[in-house]
């Protein structure tokens, strides 16, 4: 042949390559320092590549023949001892970082970035995938599906670098109390939520329809989705996080995900090299068909926190909270959790079940979440909006929660009391006082709960003897008095005054009157002290607080009802209280959908829950103003499109005419009475 690879062992095309090592050797970088060893033999790697590539005949021994093999070790060994002669670093070993370091970057992404939910669940992803920045770009929904008798997420996990493809699994955390800000299922149900629905307009046709895990990653050019990872990395660190290393990157969680997998006793070698997706020189088709979902499971379960990742971990499940009553409320409020996510259609088909798991997740983690992030957060606010949509109440979160996380550690009492020293009768005697533990503190539960009931019972009791005794102080009833005629009495008559019951001698007070007269006069004697008829001068925080605290529903037929004189004023109070509350409220909404719980009692936090309260009242003070400027605005708004259009004419806003607008816009009182006469008028 021409260049003679055929005739010898050491073609011409061989002291060509050598003289380029020499160069490579010999290369100074700015900084007067020689190239660093593996950039050296990455260069000569690169050109001989192409050469192998355009003369075919010069690989027909190999894609490394021998004469090349020494060329690059001969580089590579000198390479190596001038740097160990000067003192620097051979290579560069991607740094890795403890779980505490982890769990204080993705704390910091969900509280401070503006698109936290999304950076957390893509550093969560690559934790638990062992995976490059690069490869959250490609994973599609499309591939995924959640194994109910394994108990994780299954999908296809591509590696662009290496080429391949392999499975991956996602499985729950096994802390059930701070594990959700590395609990994959928990991040990626926030993701859905709170993420971005946005796709790539540039999608090609094959591409077309395809729903990414992470949309924001997909389509970007080589190496953009890993600078993207490093970025989020560079945020934590300028953020302030601690003990983040300054050479940390991307490919660190990589090594973090190794070291953590490596560490843990009871997992195989094998299933570490399986998650990770290196290669074995001693694969077979055992290892990589047959048993690989085995060994890539075992991994990840070590990666979520488990103990022993042989054992079977069950996921956090709705079966521990429903009945037949709130069976539909909840399947309710897991579709108008996810109804605007990217793929409501897959959740409510295909992975209806992963989205079982998520609501799950999301419940037992509430407490955790809500203390941490506040009931501000995009997230918790999102919650409480599907309670709305759902009827379901949001006093009952907490509860359910608790529910979930009880049943999670029953399911998973076996693993959950291991350790990596552990024999196995250690490991059931102390899953056993796990169990012991949980009923013990349900049983407690179940005790207050009784007393409560108690106290309710002993009230009813009272309201019974009270209603028997003023049956028995009734007049007899006469042979000639008809049942119509005695049931108009009935209704006509007024209701029994408790005051002038009191005045009562002893002697003739119905039974059990004296304390039920004690409680309801204590529960009334705040709602007394108000003086709703001058409601008309309050402003909107005042009167919304006080409707809530006083269990008034403004769309009630009975809004205000006994609280207002009777006659054309009450009426027009009530009116416009009720008016302006519904306009304010569709205001609200506007800015965010999750406000509605800010105007019924049902949503109002139960009074020993002090905390909770308060933060509901604090969120009504410092909003319902300008929800009520909101209002004032919309009617002035419309008021001046309505002039305009009146006069038929093209008028410009700064016009005498359209003066007038603005300067009743900025003097307009915000009273019950001065808004709610406003919304009261009609433009002809």
């Amino acid at each position: 042949l021409a260049n003679g690879s055929m005739l010898s062992s050491t073609p011409p095309i061989a002291p060509v390559l050598s003289q380029f090592s020499q160069y490579l050797f010999e290369e100074k970088k700015s900084d007067g320092d020689p190239l660093a060893p593996l950039v050296q033999v990455q260069y000569l790697s690169g050109v001989k590549s192409v050469l192998f590539k355009k003369f075919k005949p010069l690989a027909y021994t190999g894609d490394s023949p021998q004469w090349y093999e020494e060329l690059y070790r001969g580089l590579n060994l000198r390479a190596t001892a001038l740097a160990i002669k000067r003192g620097a670093k051979v290579t560069k070993k991607h740094v890795g970082l403890v779980r505490k370091t982890l769990l204080a970057m993705l704390l910091y992404l969900v509280k401070h970035s503006d698109n936290g939910y999304e950076e957390r669940a893509v550093i969560a992803m690559l934790y638990h995938a062992v995976g490059r920045g690069s490869e959250v770009a490609a994973t599609t929904w499309e591939s995924a599906e959640w194994d109910d008798d394994k108990q994780f997420l299954l999908f296809d996990w591509g590696e662009i670098k290496t080429g391949q493809q392999y499975i991956m699994t996602l499985h729950p955390n096994a802390d059930s109390e701070d594990g959700w800000l590395l609990c994959s299922i928990h991040s990626i149900a926030c993701n859905l939520i709170c993420g971005s629905t946005v796709y790539k307009a540039s999608a090609s046709a094959e591409e077309a329809g395809m729903n990414f895990m992470f949309n924001n990653y997909f389509g970007m050019a080589d190496g953009g989705a890993a600078s993207k990872v490093s970025r989020i990395i560079q945020k934590c660190r300028d953020g302030g996080v601690e003990d983040l290393p300054e050479d940390f990157t991307g490919h660190g969680l990589r090594v973090a995900a190794a070291d953590e997998m490596m560490f843990n006793v009871h997992l195989p070698f094998f299933a570490a090299i399986a998650r990770g997706g290196w290669d074995c020189k001693a694969d077979t088709l055992l290892f990589y068909y047959l048993t690989q979902k085995l060994h890539v499971a075992a991994a990840g379960k070590a990666l979520a926190g488990w103990a022993n990742p042989n054992v079977k971990v069950h996921a956090p499940t709705l079966e521990a909270i429903y009945n037949d009553k709130n069976r539909g409320a909840i399947d309710a409020f897991c579709h108008e959790l996810f109804q605007h996510s990217s793929i409501s259609q897959l959740l409510d088909t295909t992975l209806k079940g992963f989205r079982s798991r998520m609501v799950a997740s999301l419940l037992m983690y509430y407490a955790n979440v809500k203390k941490e992030l506040g009931r501000d957060s995009a997230i918790i606010r999102s919650m409480y909006a599907a309670c709305v949509e759902s009827d379901l109440e949001i006093r009952d979160l907490d509860f359910y929660g608790k529910q979930i996380k009880k049943r999670f550690q029953v399911d998973n009492a076996l693993n959950l009391a291991a350790s990596s020293s552990d024999n196995i009768e250690t490991i059931m005697e102390k899953a056993f006082h796990e169990v012991q533990k949980i009923g013990l503190d349900t049983l407690d539960e179940v005790k207050v709960m009784h007393g409560k009931v108690s106290h309710i019972k002993e009230e009813v009791d009272d309201m019974k003897g009270l209603l028997e005794d003023i049956h028995a102080r009734l007049p007899p009833r006469s042979p000639s008095s008809s049942p119509e005629r005695k049931r108009a009495k009935v209704a006509s008559a007024p209701p029994p005054n408790p005051q002038a019951v009191a005045r009562k001698p002893d002697s003739i007070q119905p039974a059990g009157w004296g304390g039920f007269l004690a409680r309801s006069q204590k529960q009334q004697t705040k709602a007394d002290a108000i003086d709703w008829k001058d409601l008309g001068n309050w402003d909107t925080k005042t009167l919304l607080i006080r409707c809530l605290k006083n269990n008034e529903n403004f769309e009630s037929e009975h809004f205000l009802r006994g609280k207002l004189e009777v006659g054309s004023s009450g009426t027009t109070r009530r009116g416009r209280a009720r008016n302006v509350l519904r306009h304010v409220k569709l205001a609200a909404e506007a800015m965010d959908a999750s406000n509605m719980i800010y105007f019924y009692p049902r949503f109002v936090p139960k009074k020993d829950d002090e905390e909770e309260r308060k933060a509901y009242f604090t969120a009504i003070e410092v909003n319902a103003a300008r929800w009520a400027i909101a209002v004032k605005d919309q009617y002035f708004n419309r008021l001046k499109v309505h002039d305009r259009l009146k006069v038929h004419d093209n008028i410009p806003d700064d016009g005498p005419d359209f003066l007038k607008h603005k300067k009743s816009q900025s003097n307009q009182k915000m009273s019950i009475t001065a808004l709610g006469a406003k919304l009261e008028k009609k433009m002809d």
